[in-house]
This record gives C-alpha cells, sequence and structure tokens, in this order.
C-alpha cells in the first residue's frame, strides 16, 4: 500500500493527518537505503470507531520506483491488557497496605492503652490535686504537658492506619526528620522487643528535611520490617543502628543491621516491583520499589550497601530543607471557627488567639452565615462541613458569595475523605485540617494567613 492511495483524511483526524503527513515526507526525503519509521496513532475504522493503531511506514523500491508502505497493527488488545496490569498493579499495592496493618494492628490496641493509661493517670492526678488545693501553675503545668503528649500520639496512630489503606497525594512540609523517624520506631517497639533487637542510636539534635511526613514513615517502617525479617537468622547480637549526616546538600539518614547480607545475585533486583526474598503471604515485594519511587518523588535518593562483614546499610539522601517564614503576631485580623463539636472548636480558638487574631464562633451552619453578615471583614473562616442546620455544598456557595477572598478551612475527622477532596476541588477551599489539629499544620495555615495579610497589606 503506498501512502498516496490512503486516504488520510477518512483515516487520521486532523492532528494525526499532520503526523502522517510528516512521517511520508522523511520517508520520501531519505532516497537511497531502507529507512524505516515507526509512531502510535489513533485512527478510525469503517464503523467511524477510533481506536489505538501502530503505524508502521518504511521506503519500498519496485524496479525505479521508490514507494513507501504502510502497516496498521490494531492496539486495542494491549491497550486493554495494559489497563488490567496497571488495575492489578494498584490492588496489590492496596492489598499490600492491608497486609502491613495486619501484621501491626496486633499492637495497636497496645499501644493506644499506653497513652490512655498516662491520660487517665495525669487527669487523675489533677483532680485530687485541685480537690486539695495544692497545685500551683507550674505544678499544672508538668501534670499537663504528658497528658498533651499521649494525646498527640494517640491522633498519630489513628491517622496512620487510616492513611495506610488510602493512597494520598503528598502533602509536603518543613519537619525535623528525628520525629518521624522516632514515630516508626516508636511504632514497631513491641516487634523490635519480641525478637530481641537492640537499636543503636547517632542522630544530630535537629534534622531539617522537607517532606511528607507519612510518606516517609511509611519507607522506615517498611525498611524495619525488612530488618526484622533478615535479623531473624542471627542467633544473638541483633542490633539496628540508625544514625545521620546533615551538611549544605541536605540530609541522609542511614539504617544499619547487622544480619546476613543481601545476595549478590539479587541485589539489582531487590527494588523491582513485586521482587521478594520472604515466603509467600509474608511480602508482595512491592515495599522497596514504592520505597524508592517515594524517595524520588521527594528530589532525594535510596540506595544500599550490604556484606558479610559489615551488614546491610539503607540510606535515605534528602534535599535540603527549604526556607519558611517566622510565624508572628497579627492582631485584630478577625476569624471565625464553626465546629458543633465544643472542644475542638475551643482548642483552635486558643490556638489563634495565641497568635493575636479575633476569634468569632458558631455552633451550626445558620450561626456561621449569621456572624458572616453581621462581620463581613471576615477573613479566614475554619469549618466542619458536618455541623447540624446546614448543607455543606450551599454553605461554602454562600460563603464565597459574601466573602470571595476570604480564606477558607474545612476542619474534619477524616482529610481523605471524598467528600472533603470534592469541596476542596468545587469551591476553592485552602485547605484541610484534621481533628485533633497537629502544631505544624496550623503553623502551615497561620503561615498562609500571614502572607495573604502582607500582600494586601
Amino acid at each position: 500500500m503506498t501512502i498516496r492511495k490512503l486516504t488520510l483524511t477518512g483515516l487520521f483526524d486532523n492532528q494525526e493527518r499532520k503526523r502522517a503527513r510528516a512521517i511520508a515526507m522523511v520517508l520520501r526525503e531519505n532516497s537511497g537505503a531502507r529507512v524505516l519509521e515507526e509512531a502510535e496513532m489513533l485512527v478510525r475504522r469503517r464503523s467511524g470507531r477510533r481506536q489505538a493503531a501502530k503505524v508502521t511506514a518504511s521506503t519500498l523500491a519496485v524496479g525505479r520506483q521508490r514507494l513507501i508502505l504502510v502497516s496498521l497493527a490494531d492496539l486495542a488488545e494491549q491497550k486493554r491488557l495494559q489497563t488490567e496490569r496497571e488495575t492489578a498493579i494498584k490492588e496489590v499495592m492496596r492489598i499490600s497496605k492491608l497486609a502491613d496493618i495486619g501484621q501491626l494492628v496486633a499492637g495497636v490496641a497496645h499501644e493506644l492503652n499506653n497513652p490512655l493509661t498516662v491520660i487517665q493517670g495525669f487527669a487523675e492526678n489533677i483532680e485530687l490535686l485541685l480537690d486539695h488545693e495544692e497545685i500551683s501553675r507550674e505544678e499544672l503545668h508538668l501534670q499537663l504537658h504528658p497528658i498533651l503528649r499521649a494525646t498527640d500520639r494517640m491522633a498519630k496512630i489513628i491517622s496512620r492506619m487510616m492513611r495506610m489503606v488510602r493512597q494520598d497525594d503528598f502533602r509536603m512540609s518543613n519537619v525535623d526528620l528525628r520525629d518521624v523517624v522516632l514515630d516508626a520506631f516508636n511504632f514497631m517497639h513491641h516487634r523490635l522487643d519480641d525478637f530481641g533487637i537492640e537499636v543503636q542510636w547517632n542522630l544530630q539534635e535537629q534534622l531539617p528535611v522537607h517532606c511528607d511526613p507519612n510518606q516517609v514513615e511509611q519507607i522506615l517502617l517498611n525498611l524495619l520490617s525488612n530488618a526484622v525479617h533478615a535479623l531473624r537468622k542471627n542467633r544473638e547480637g541483633r542490633v539496628i543502628c540508625v544514625s545521620s549526616e546533615l551538611d549544605d546538600s541536605g540530609v541522609r539518614l542511614k539504617v544499619h543491621n547487622n544480619g546476613p547480607p543481601i545476595p549478590e545475585d539479587i541485589r539489582d533486583r531487590i527494588m523491582s516491583p513485586f521482587f521478594t526474598t520472604k515466603p509467600v503471604g509474608e511480602g508482595t515485594g512491592l515495599g522497596l520499589a514504592l520505597s524508592y519511587g517515594i524517595m524520588k518523588a521527594h528530589g532525594g535518593d535510596l540506595r544500599f550497601t550490604s556484606s558479610a562483614t559489615e551488614g546491610t546499610e539503607f540510606i535515605l539522601a534528602f534535599p535540603k530543607a527549604k526556607a519558611e517564614d517566622t510565624l508572628s503576631s497579627t492582631p485584630g485580623r478577625l476569624v471565625v471557627v464553626a465546629d458543633d463539636n465544643d472542644f475542638s472548636r475551643q482548642v483552635l480558638v486558643a490556638k489563634l488567639q495565641r497568635y493575636g487574631y479575633e476569634v468569632l464562633q458558631a455552633k451550626d451552619g445558620e450561626d456561621l452565615m449569621t456572624q458572616i453578615h453581621a462581620r463581613p471583614l471576615i477573613e479566614c473562616i475554619f469549618a466542619d462541613l458536618s455541623m447540624p442546620r446546614s448543607t455543606p455544598s450551599h454553605l461554602l456557595q454562600d460563603i464565597r458569595r459574601i466573602l470571595p477572598r476570604a480564606l477558607i478551612y474545612l476542619i474534619t475527622d477524616d482529610p481523605t475523605d471524598k467528600a472533603v477532596e470534592f469541596a476542596q476541588r468545587r469551591h476553592g477551599i485552602n485547605g484541610v485540617l484534621g481533628r485533633p489539629v497537629h502544631q505544624e499544620e496550623f503553623a502551615e495555615v497561620i503561615r498562609a494567613m500571614e502572607r495573604r495579610e502582607r500582600h494586601s497589606a
């Protein structure tokens, strides 16, 4: 078949027709040796249906005449199989996360029980001291500090379990990598203790990195799980050493175990998807592949060294943390917190007041709209969409109509909920805060509010 015999108008759309003519031109201008060109294009069948096809065009000499031979290969089945493979990979990734939860869920009850014991114990101490009027301001602070740390820990445990079963977008922020590392080891400490594994530490006082702490924690949990599996083969002297290096280029976190080395014949494959040395049912072969992808998405790297004398060490390389604005008090700015949960509302109000904001409160949708109509200079709104006497979509539309430039942050128990994600896209929501509100997330909100204030000044 020659290119001049093809009905380009009937076979290709406008854009594809230009590509076909360009291929033909290349082939015509290259006389002499046989020339071959291939491209994937959308073509029309006689029925009018469009489908993907591989178009191969080559030069062909017949006597003195030079022709262009074109062949079409149907890619519909190949595309279908590719889609099915991608779907299967996503499903296996989801199952892998569920498997991780299955291995860790036995310790979750104990993990929650510990902070609950702390909260109960110190709350009873405070109540007893108040009854006897024996508590000073300093003593009250000392008693409250463990309670706050315990509640924060419980929130992180629950948040981690929810995130592990969902595929979230990255939420990047400047964090101290030490905190992320300690959270991961605290989550795994029961398994480490069960196998008699000693943990040795050599970390700098501060390790500033720009990352998604939940994703990085998932990497560390995977590395620790692999280390536990390797160290089972040691009869004694099971050690994991965690160290760090900090310089102008960024942070390198090293997780070393003194277990058997990774066999040389599989070292090139251990970060390939679905490759695992664990028995059937214990591993999916996705952990290191996903971890490598996460580190690359962070602009960093994941690599390893392994030898019979030194054991195995994984190195997580993070780029230098981005500079952040410092927080300052901003007196007189007006915000409103709308939440039917009294405790949640009061906590957020107190946080905002500490930064000098004037804060209005609302308990339901109608109350919020009353506040907005009465005080049109409101610059930021924190709202729970599940409040009574409100329909989320209508409420957000009304807020945007009256206060088109106001910052809006949603308060929710589950930031990954699809309804919240839809509201964020549909109504231009500036951000989402999960309950309880973590200080580092709240600090990001304050910075956004301050940047808005500086630009409008």
